[in-house]
């Protein structure tokens, strides 16, 4: 189990994950948006895999 505080000041999202997979058993990935029929965008999705 882990525990953490932190505090980003400039970092990016995808960075801030990276340095949590470095340091725990996770992976994580981005899904595009994706355009629908009414050519609006579905949400940006992010995945976080605890293993």
């Amino acid at each position: 189990e882990y525990s953490y505080r932190a505090t980003f000041r400039t970092e990016t999202l995808t960075q801030i994950l990276d340095y949590l997979a470095k340091s725990a058993n996770l992976k994580w990935k981005i899904l595009t948006p994706e355009q629908r029929e009414d050519d609006a965008f579905t949400k940006t999705k992010i995945i976080v895999d605890l293993y």
